[in-house]
């Protein structure tokens, strides 16, 4: 593949590991290590990403991802954004704010499901919540910050 391992003396006499990788041309470091084999690991985990196509991909947050994709839809009439923010806020946010977009798993999203279920919410509230996450994240799909939309 397109990647090395530069290995370089520090101050202080030891030796510190950096795996690199061609992307587009372009020399790209990823960190530096202490061991080699940690660099090695680092290193094929890099050149999968490459070879998968995602390597580099942003890591984002599942709230910083909403609010790049509400401001986004600008098609949206007056009392469909309302819905949305508000069911995002209530319902969405609380659960999967913090997540990053890629950690998000399919048992997330039915756990999810089946919370609202049992909190007593109405099947059509609990079907209008889904409805609009699935959107939200067949959006990184499409934006190509996901491999596959966990919904």
């Amino acid at each position: 593949m397109s990647g090395f391992i530069r290995r370089r003396k520090t101050s202080t006499g030891s030796w510190k590991y950096y795996p690199c990788v061609k992307v587009n041309g372009r020399e790209k470091q990823i960190g530096g290590f202490s061991s080699r084999r940690s660099t090695e690991l680092a290193l094929s985990k890099a050149e999968k990403e490459i070879a998968a196509g995602s390597f580099g991909r942003e890591e984002l947050a599942f709230g910083a991802f909403y609010e790049r994709w509400i401001a986004s839809k600008h098609n949206l009439k007056p009392s469909t954004r309302v819905s949305y923010e508000q069911t995002f806020r209530l319902h969405i946010l609380p659960t999967f704010e913090d997540n990053r977009l890629g950690e998000i798993t399919p048992l997330d999203v039915q756990e999810w499901i089946d919370g609202l279920a049992a909190s007593g919410m109405n099947p059509a509230t609990v079907a209008r919540c889904f409805r609009y996450f699935r959107a939200c994240m067949k959006q990184a799909e499409a934006w190509s910050l996901l491999d596959r939309a966990p919904t």
